[in-house]
């Protein structure tokens, strides 16, 4: 686990490296459907290169599962490009309480469709289909990190501020889990919903980020994450960040330390 804060030099050394090395501009490709659905969309930067077997992120928007968009992730999109990632930002099914077809798990099943599309055009987009990562912001760090659980071919996961005992969550959550149709009355429901009692022993490396001073996701989410991955004997990393949700109060030089960092272990993860 690390403190930002503590490692403010070494990450800005860091950052400054990858910048230097990073792909000057990116070409970013028109809205492509992975799925048959109007939801099912994604957006593709590209880095400008002419390379091929390059690795890959798919990027998972927030919005506690009833809003938002993947246009929120678009800085995301352009940073990774440039730095030589292949990145899509998807759209999922948002729930919706009069919909049954958005219920949990709808949004996981439209990021493995997402992933799968990536997968399939990986030839046209330069992208090794063995080494693609999941990237995700609060709601879409829990369903990132589901995808990292139930699909082997996912090379790594970032979880950024996700839930991850829903159970545990406050009540400004029980509309959102309502929606979700995981009925906060009942235990199991949310129990089932919960990555932090499903990690595997065989799952890719995480990296989580989560905010020292978030009081939406508390820190306790991702601590508990952590232990639960760590005695698993899996790999994972914790940077806890001086702020709160969703990079809230914090300065840019250390959002740009954990952007260089993220870009670090997209990288290093191991084909899978």
């Amino acid at each position: 686990m690390l403190k930002l804060g503590k490692e403010l030099i070494f990450s800005l050394l860091v950052a400054l490296l990858l910048l230097s090395n990073a792909v000057p501009c990116y070409a970013q490709v028109a809205p492509h459907a992975y799925g048959n659905l109007p939801a099912q969309t994604l957006s593709v930067c590209l880095p400008s290169d002419q390379a091929e077997g390059r690795p890959g992120v798919l990027l998972i928007h927030g919005g506690g599962w009833t809003g938002g968009d993947k246009s929120d992730l678009q800085g995301r999109c352009k940073a990774f490009a440039k730095n030589g990632i292949v990145s899509a930002a998807m759209n999922y099914r948002l729930a919706d309480p009069s919909d049954p077809s958005t219920r949990w798990p709808a949004q996981l099943d439209d990021a493995r469709a997402a992933l799968q599309w990536m997968i399939g055009h990986s030839g046209e987009l330069g992208l090794n289909s063995g080494h693609i990562c999941v990237y995700g912001e609060s709601a879409g760090g829990h369903i990132a990190l589901w995808l990292g659980i139930v699909d082997k071919r996912v090379a790594g996961v970032i979880d950024a501020f996700g839930p991850t005992d829903l159970g545990r969550l406050d009540k400004r959550f029980e509309r959102a889990l309502n929606a979700l149709a995981v009925d906060a009355s009942y235990s199991h429901d949310l129990h089932a919903a919960s990555p932090v009692w499903y990690v595997r022993s065989d799952m890719p490396p995480t990296l989580i980020i989560q905010g020292e001073t978030d009081d939406l996701v508390l820190p306790d989410q991702s601590n508990a994450l952590y232990d639960a991955i760590k005695s698993k004997g899996a790999p994972v990393t914790m940077i806890m960040y001086p702020g709160g949700h969703s990079w809230a109060n914090l300065k840019p030089h250390l959002l740009d330390a954990i952007t260089a960092r993220t870009i670090s272990f997209i990288k290093k993860a191991p084909d899978r």
